[in-house]
């Protein structure tokens, strides 16, 4: 029930809520007030009996109080205060009626008068205000209402009105009567009571007393609408228009109102309807109507609704038909899939091998690995023959995605990548040649024809990331520069016998003072940080002439470029070692740089004289042959046209602007079509990045841009041209030439192959003879320019009668370049080389058995592609790291090498054998490390005296003392990082429990301070450690942090550390973890783990510190270009 604000206050004190304030949404329930106080009907006496009418909402009686609270101890129910007795009072003569309708909160009226109608013992209930009649109140019948002596009469009026004879207005009908109210003023009543729904009042007419002549008599209707329509008078003057008044308020026909039931009338009806023919108020009429549409709306969503229902129902209904129809399909399929398993057990391998007889190798073992997978119950103790683990390693190394896809959904039966990966282990990711490689190309060559074999060497550089990796292998840190081992006794006496042969024909060679350079060149010098940090790879890749193969032979971490001493040694190794491995090398082919110029002078090459002596064949009549690739010196023709913007010859300028003339005349056409659509700007004016792009270069020197020129000096003469190609003949011309020389140089079919006596021979020779004129025509020039210049000199001299000497050294020397030095001898070397290579395949004698040469694999796009492979499969970094390089090169080459050539005899899984049966170099060395590392540990252990675990603060106060390397260490970090290793050595404590309890806190001991990062990182999982652990990691770090001090960061840091660890054990020994039986053991991996985990965090900071140098170097270079 609830509350007014003047009784809120009061409750607060009865009702115990810990001083918690009432607020007006709260309220009170019944059952807290006595059933006297609360007010649960209207009581009315009709005849002289009492009606009573149940009230919607209960109310209660003015001053209730809540009393009763049942769930409250006895002393804090609050006393009631009982009600005095009303007074007596004397009754007056005149009694008056007064009807009080209990209950209500407006209607409050005094009736008065007796009725003198058919219905003479009813009076009504009305407000004395509006004179609306209460809802749901019926009318009161006089002879049962309570006589109230002490209400004086109404006074009369001062002076007589036609109001006093209201009395005498003859009621319409007998349903009519009429009272008088008595409040503030005296009121006369009509009402109209209906029986249609019961008895209720439905028209009521309310006169008041009049002031003057004229009253503005109040019309209900149905109780609640003040009726102010226009079929009845406003005003009434006399007692005949209240007459008129009254039978006009009869004749009303009341408003029917909406006919809904939960909005039975419009908020704007007043009540009547504007004739008898209508049934409703125009209010009610439109209000029924938006009421029918949102019906009618609701019943169409209701439709809807009812549609998508069905709609739903029916598909439910028709998927749990159809997933019952799977599932009976998918147990028909299991159980024909079991009687198929069970039929491949019982199938015999002579049966089955007859049945698979048709189909490829590769697919009869796909099916013998699905036939024996079925005889065993899961994935473990599989056996695979060697040809299908070759087939899987090959699908690995292609796409590993895929691989984990096929075993993931079991579409076939392949081994786990770790038996790949055990496979591939045997042929380690290193620098340098190995030994395996050339084994597996020895046995792969075996079944290859003589023309199969013979090939050249492609060498070139890519950029790479420098930083820092250790190797768990090697166990060593890796990312410096690394040449391999440098050492060719592991191949064999004849090789070095044949190496030191080969170097002393060099020019100026010395094979000693090689050797001993070639066992220096991986030395380490101390200097700066990163300076021996490798940042390029040198990549050696064998090319056949014919076949469409090609085998990785080694690559390289260096410093930069390679130098020509150590570009030489490399190129001696890889042609001693394919002779040796039965593959025959022709020629090398490098790009333009200075540094595979400079190797070239050391093999004796030169303009005059383009190849050298073969360092493996004593035959005069086989030479080795230099070529520089021939795309990259098509971009350099390009880019010095580009920078000299004219070029001299013997039949006219080569300039640039011819080419820029024709971008010009096309560009007038913006819509139409053009002589030469491709060529652009950045084909004439390139940036660094379209310099090297080769397509930029072929399509610069194209025919369709030569036909341009040609087409707009024609239009020139005839008046349309431009005029800046008059003199374009020699561009064209040397275009036209160029394509020509491009298409021998890049033959990659038989049909447009090299071949003896063909128009191609010719078109090199016309190149050759126009780069041998220009060069004369500019040599002459240049010379005619200088002695002129020298003779003018001569003369100014001798007019000033000085003595000089007129020394024309060097004049007759000097000459011009038709592009640029370098350029000029790779076109001239490349181009004598190719047709000299090409007359020695194609000879009688020896007959080689070529019959052409396809120019294509004499230039370097095989080593451009697998670079651009490597980019690729190392991510969005244009430039990979050291690590990531060396991996994915070992893949790359095991893909080649045990890959069978098509149509040889030898098989994948014979050449996956030979791999799997060497012994490489590398393996041999990382073993006699890693023996050597155990080694080592095991002297740590075993020197110096031990002390018990509780004297293990006094090994610590020890080593102090004797050591005067102060550095801080971060205890925090320690500790945690010591509750990461206890937590990996739980499980070598081989089940003992003491030693299981020395590596982490006891129950009864509490954590310290220095556990203070573990509690605030754990969520209830880390571990803590035990002092015992945390004191031997801290021994082994303070060492570490020392050589990190006293060293810079090398290959063999970590044995610099056990070096330090090994002097400070002398004299201290190194506190040991576990129980007296196991110590020695479990600290031994504890040492293995940390020193390990240490050489990671070492190699990650050193990378983190020289990326933040270079970022520096690059922000102050750009501070130095802006000032």
């Amino acid at each position: 029930m609830g509350i007014d604000d003047i009784s809120r206050s009061e409750w607060e004190v009865l009702i115990r809520r810990d001083g918690k304030p009432f607020t007006r949404s709260e309220r009170v329930c019944s059952i807290h007030f006595n059933e006297s106080n609360i007010i649960k009907f209207d009581e009315f006496v009709i005849n002289g009996e009492v009606k009573r009418l149940p009230r919607e909402h209960f109310k209660l009686k003015p001053g209730a109080k809540p009393e009763i609270f049942p769930d409250y101890p006895p002393y804090y129910k609050p006393k009631p205060k009982k009600r005095k007795s009303p007074k007596k009072r004397n009754s007056s003569t005149t009694p008056a009626i007064q009807v009080r309708a209990e209950g209500n909160d407006r209607e409050e009226a005094i009736l008065e008068r007796e009725i003198e109608n058919p219905l003479e013992n009813v009076l009504v209930l009305v407000d004395e205000e509006t004179g609306i009649q209460p809802v749901n109140i019926p009318p009161i019948v006089a002879g049962e209402i309570e006589i109230k002596p002490n209400i004086p009469a109404i006074p009369p009026a001062p002076e007589a009105t036609w109001f006093d004879e209201i009395d005498t207005l003859i009621l319409p009908n007998g349903n009519w009567t009429k009272c008088d109210v008595i409040r503030k003023e005296k009121k006369k009543v009509f009402v109209h009571i209906s029986e249609e729904n019961g008895i209720q009042i439905d028209k009521t007419v309310v006169f008041p007393a009049l002031m003057n002549q004229n009253c503005e008599p109040k019309i209900v209707l149905r109780g609640t609408c003040c009726y102010e329509g226009d079929l009845v008078k406003k005003t009434v003057y006399n007692l005949k228009e209240a007459q008129d008044l009254l039978e006009a308020v009869h004749k009303i026909k009341l408003c029917g109102g909406t006919g809904i039931l939960e909005n039975p009338y419009s908020k704007n009806c007043d009540g009547a309807a504007k004739s008898l023919k209508m049934i409703r108020c125009d209010p009610c009429h439109k209000e029924r109507k938006k009421l029918r549409r949102m019906e009618k709306k609701e019943e169409m969503i209701k439709e809807k609704l009812e549609q998508k229902r069905k709609q739903k129902n029916n598909s439910i209904r028709n998927l749990k038909t159809s997933q019952y129809k799977l599932q009976e399909k998918i147990k028909r399929y299991r159980k024909k899939i079991a009687d198929a398993m069970e039929a491949c057990r019982k199938t015999k391998k002579e049966v089955l091998d007859k049945a698979i007889k048709s189909l490829p190798e590769a697919q009869q073992e796909a099916v013998r690995s699905i036939f024996d997978a079925s005889h065993r119950k899961g994935p473990r103790g599989r056996r695979y023959t060697i040809e299908w683990v070759y087939e899987c390693m090959l699908m690995r190394i292609k796409s590993p995605v895929l691989y984990a896809h096929i075993r993931k959904h079991k579409i076939l039966v392949i081994p786990s990548e770790t038996t790949i990966k055990r496979y591939l282990k045997n042929y380690t990711g290193t620098y340098g040649f190995q030994a395996s490689l050339f084994e597996m190309l020895c046995q792969k060559g075996k079944e290859m024809s003589p023309q199969k074999k013979r090939g050249v060497i492609l060498i070139d550089e890519m950029k790479l990331t420098a930083g820092t990796y250790f190797d768990l292998e090697a166990l060593k840190v890796g990312g410096f520069v690394d040449f391999g081992a440098g050492d060719l006794s592991a191949f064999g006496d004849e090789k070095v016998e044949a190496y030191e042969a080969a170097v002393g024909q060099l020019p100026g060679g010395d094979p000693q003072e090689t050797a001993e350079r070639r066992q220096q060149r991986n030395s380490m010098k101390k200097g700066t940080r990163g300076e021996h940090l490798g940042d390029h790879a040198l990549v050696v890749m064998f090319q056949p002439f014919q076949g469409a193969w090609v085998q990785n032979l080694a690559c390289f971490l260096t410093k930069g470029a390679a130098s020509e001493d150590e570009l030489t040694k490399i190129v001696l190794e890889a042609i001693i070692l394919l002779e040796n491995s039965g593959f025959l090398v022709d020629g090398v082919v490098t790009d333009g740089a200075t540094w595979n110029r400079s190797m070239w002078t050391r093999f004796g090459v030169s303009e005059s004289n383009p190849s050298s002596v073969h360092p493996c064949d004593s035959n005069p009549d086989r030479r080795l042959f230099f070529f520089s690739d021939y795309p990259h010196l098509l971009k350099c023709m390009r880019n010095c046209l580009a920078s000299k913007k004219i070029i001299h010859t013997q039949e006219g300028d080569v300039k640039l602007d011819h080419w820029d003339a024709v971008v010009e005349a096309d560009e007038l056409r913006l819509y139409g079509n053009r002589e030469a659509p491709r060529l652009t700007k950045e084909h004439i004016h390139p940036d660094a990045w379209s310099k090297m792009r080769c397509n930029l270069a072929w399509q610069f020197w194209s025919t369709s841009t030569a036909a341009a020129m040609e087409c707009y000096r024609y239009q020139m003469e005839d008046g349309t041209g431009t005029s800046k190609l008059a003199d374009s003949e020699a561009s064209s011309k040397l275009c036209r030439l160029v394509d020509r020389l491009s298409d021998c140089m890049n033959s990659r079919t038989p049909v447009a192959a090299l071949r003896p006596n063909s128009e191609m021979i010719k078109t090199i020779d016309e190149f050759l003879n126009w780069m041998k004129e220009t060069q004369d025509y500019l040599t002459n020039k240049m010379h005619e320019a200088k002695l002129k210049a020298e003779k003018a000199r001569v003369a100014f001299l001798a007019k000033r009668n000085k003595r000089f000497r007129c020394a024309q050294s060097n004049i007759l020397k000097e000459r011009d370049w038709v592009f640029s030095e370098s350029t000029d001898v790779g076109l001239k070397v490349t181009l004598e080389n190719t047709k000299s290579l090409l007359q020695y395949l194609c000879s009688d004698k020896p007959n080689l058995g070529y019959k052409y040469l396809m120019t294509s694999r004499l230039n370097q796009d095989a080593l451009e592609r697998f670079f651009g492979l490597m980019r690729q499969s190392c991510g969005g970094n244009t430039h990979p790291e050291a690590r990531m390089f060396v991996q994915l090169f070992r893949l790359l080459s095991v893909y080649s090498l045990v890959k069978p050539l098509k149509g040889s005899n030898i098989t994948g899984g014979d050449m996956l054998k030979t791999l799997m049966s060497l012994d490489d170099l590398r393996n041999m060395t990382n073993n006699e490390r890693k023996k050597e590392f155990d080694k080592r540990l095991d002297e740590i252990i075993d020197g110096g005296d031990h002390y018990e675990p509780g004297h293990i603060e006094d090994v610590v106060a020890r080593l102090e003392d004797h050591d005067y390397f102060k550095e801080s260490i971060d205890e925090f970090a320690l500790v945690y990082v010591s509750g990461f290793a206890a937590r990996r050595s739980a499980r070598f404590t081989e089940g003992c429990s003491d030693c299981e309890e020395a590596l982490t806190l006891k129950e009864k001991d509490s954590a310290t301070d220095e556990h203070l990062l573990i509690k605030l990182k754990t969520r209830g999982y880390l571990l803590f450690p035990s002092n015992e652990l945390v004191n031997t990691l801290r021994y082994i770090e303070h060492q570490i942090l020392k050589a990190c001090y006293e060293n810079d960061l090398e290959e063999n840091f970590l044995f610099l550390v056990l070096d330090n660890l090994e002097k400070s054990s002398a004299k201290v020994a190194m506190p040991l973890v576990g129980c007296p039986l196991h110590r020695e053991q479990l600290t031994k991996y504890i040492m293995k783990f940390y020193l390990v985990l240490r050489m990671h965090f070492a190699c990650r900071r050193w990378n983190e510190r020289t990326k933040e140098l270079k970022k520096k170097q690059r922000r102050h270079r750009k501070e130095a270009h802006l000032t």
